[in-house]
């Protein structure tokens, strides 16, 4: 869920793997990974993702899992 997300907002702004992966400052290689749902990805990662895409981490996390979080 959190890979597929990362991918719609990519696709959103009309960027490659390549593109995307520079601007948040990992390889395409881990891009992919984290798109796949192979990788587990980072706080911080998300956190770059949303600053830099002035998205919320709802968006990128789901609203279920912010709950969670929140709850424990």
């Amino acid at each position: 869920m959190i890979g597929n997300n990362i991918k719609f907002i990519r696709k959103a702004h009309d960027l490659t793997c390549s593109e995307f992966a520079r601007i948040i400052s990992i390889s395409p290689n881990s891009l992919n990974r984290d798109e796949k749902g192979t990788s587990i990805i980072s706080k911080e990662l998300i956190d770059t993702i949303c600053q830099k895409f002035n998205v919320s981490c709802v968006n990128i996390v789901g609203k279920e899992k912010i709950l969670n979080l929140v709850g424990r």
